[in-house]
């Protein structure tokens, strides 16, 4: 039950905080991650990776994240209806819904697509980088972190 007036810029923040989040949040994890993994798989090569280009990667998954919102945002035809629901007390119960145009589905598709080749690039990131020792970093405290939205993620798609 919404407790204030459903607009439709409250759907498209409603949109755009939860994949933002998501992005910001995974993105910094994989790179992170990424990080160790090319610095202790590299042998005896001396690799080295600036904060610059882990900023960099971070910034390059958000701003394709960034268009696919835009483009969901003006394409989809985001707006606001009434939904009724059946409950136990009243017969009917109208309700609003952020509902979005027929588009929506195709790009909602591209959209959860991309988390989800994030989700699969992390879970390759997590195995191939299992054996780095506990003392180099919390690698194993991300890696919980990862499972927990791999978890998560499974869960939100039943």
């Amino acid at each position: 039950i919404v407790i204030f007036p459903l607009t439709v810029s409250a759907c498209i923040a409603s949109m755009w905080l939860g994949h933002m989040a998501f992005v910001l949040i995974f993105s910094t994890m994989l790179a992170k991650t990424w990080r160790l993994h090319r610095v202790m798989n590299s042998g005896v090569k001396k690799v080295r990776i600036t904060l610059y280009n882990i900023l960099t990667m971070i910034a390059a998954i958000t701003v394709v994240f960034i268009v696919q919102l835009c483009v969901m945002s003006t394409i989809g035809e985001p707006h606001t209806e009434l939904v009724t629901v059946a409950d136990d007390q009243e017969a009917y119960i109208k309700e609003e819904k952020c509902v979005f145009g027929s588009e929506e589905t195709i790009i909602s598709y591209v959209l959860y697509s991309s988390e989800a080749l994030l989700v699969l690039f992390g879970v390759w990131l997590t195995y191939a980088s299992r054996s780095i020792p506990s003392g180099v970093s919390d690698f194993s405290r991300i890696a919980l972190g990862k499972c927990c939205i791999y978890a998560l993620s499974i869960f939100m798609c039943y």
